[in-house]
């Protein structure tokens, strides 16, 4: 069975030997009669997914916060459809009920139960009861759940503590220190010691503490491709066919001019103005228009998918589901079918993140490398201020130190490019 173990650098967590929970999981499932082939799947999950995982960080023993950076990290690729994750999601789910149950839970849809047994627990379950009373959203009440159960091994098991009064500001610290969602973790263990000095069940009221105690979400680098990536991504796409065409028209709606997935699936012809080779758009994220030039080549494309591939349809949006009834894509649909062409392309997608965003942010480097200035990028990507632009600029900050800002809001190297390109051909 799994060990609680508080290792030296403090970091306190139950686990096991991967290799032998998996062996334990197999068992486990043959015994209760799954499928071969179910069987089979999860294994392979194991052993080319978690465990690999594991060895990259030099690590043995499986524990469920690891379980946990792992799905992020295959989520953060931005190559896996949604029922993809999920598989991987229910691999990790078992070896977490095996690890922590003893056993696999036939549904993945009953709530894990989590232990919160002696005095601290009680009075924790007491703040997650008032949590309910006040009818907070379940997935919050779940993440309090999960932090303060994880918690509370800690300061038990690891600290030995039997009442909430024992507690100091440098176990909540120490303990913060080493989990994997630092911002989640304080935010339960925060409101929990708020709760409890509230009610007298702890004397120490830690709201200073707190204020003074802060800790950052992981900055994460913007993902893009160099223009010779985004030119192999588009031409890939197999334009032979009516799914194809559709496509083409997709993604060079976002590699060229930088729309949203919930853009893209909510266009219409009405937004496009052919005779002056402009799309107005009202953006769905921030409600707000933007006029951006319709390029040659994706004018063109679009064309080519309404004349030559998109089935009849009474859907007033311009892209649309390949099988009856026929109706419009969605923004999920429009996301899971860019990062399958990304990763079919052959471009390197290792360390990548969000498949369409990469195209945008990849667009930004390159209206960056031009010299344009923030404010027309700003405008471009339709960010409402120029400061979520800078996030994706941080890509290329030697660029963006010679990028000259004072001149003309719209310049003439985009908006009166109704023939150009952003990416030279070589």
């Amino acid at each position: 069975m799994g060990n609680i173990a508080l290792q030296h650098n403090g970091k306190f967590m139950k686990e096991e030997n991967l290799q032998h929970l998996i062996s334990r999981c197999e068992a486990f499932l043959r015994d209760t009669r799954y499928a071969a082939i179910s069987i089979r799947n999860h294994i392979r999950r194991w052993n080319s997914g978690i465990a690999q995982y594991l060895r990259s960080k030099g690590l043995d023993d499986y524990s469920p916060p690891l379980g946990d950076e792992y799905l992020c990290s295959i989520q953060a690729l931005g190559i896996y459809t949604e029922g993809t994750v999920n598989e991987y999601r229910r691999s990790v789910r078992m070896l977490n009920d095996m690890l922590l149950l003893g056993h696999i839970r036939r549904s993945s849809k009953v709530p894990v139960k989590y232990d919160f047994s002696g005095e601290i627990g009680m009075e924790m379950l007491k703040f997650i009861d008032s949590q309910r009373r006040l009818r907070r959203a379940e997935k919050t009440i779940v993440h309090h759940q999960r932090n303060l159960s994880y918690f509370l091994e800690y300061l038990v098991q690891g600290k030995a503590l039997a009442h909430p009064m024992e507690i100091t500001e440098g176990d909540i610290v120490s303990y913060i220190g080493v989990c994997s969602n630092k911002v989640s973790a304080r935010y339960s263990i925060r409101m929990l010691m708020s709760f409890w000095h509230e009610h007298g069940v702890v004397s120490n009221d830690f709201d200073e503490f707190f204020r003074a105690f802060k800790v950052r979400r992981k900055e994460r680098i913007p993902s893009f491709y160099p223009s010779e990536d985004v030119e192999k991504i588009e031409e890939s796409v197999n334009r032979n066919c009516a799914l194809g065409k559709r496509d083409y028209a997709i993604i060079l709606l976002a590699s060229r001019l930088g729309l949203r997935a919930s853009d893209i699936a909510t266009l219409t012809f009405d937004e496009i103005d052919w005779e002056n080779n402009l799309i107005r758009k009202k953006m769905v994220k921030t409600g707000n228009f933007i006029e951006l030039p319709l390029l040659s080549e994706v004018g063109n494309a679009i064309i080519d998918y309404l004349k030559n591939g998109r089935p009849k349809s009474s859907a007033v949006n311009l892209f649309i589901l390949h099988r009856p009834p026929y109706t419009s894509l969605s923004a999920y649909a429009v996301c899971s079918q860019i990062n399958r062409l990304i990763a079919l392309s052959g471009v390197n997608v290792i360390g990548k993140h969000h498949g369409l965003h990469s195209l945008r942010h990849s667009l930004a480097s390159a209206l960056l490398k031009q010299s344009t200035p923030i404010e027309t990028i700003s405008e471009v990507l339709g960010h409402q201020s120029c400061q979520s632009t800078m996030s994706y600029l941080s890509i290329d900050m030697e660029s963006l130190r010679q990028c000259a800002l004072e001149v003309p809001l719209v310049p003439d190297t985009f908006y009166n490019q109704k023939g150009g390109t952003f990416y030279e051909r070589h």
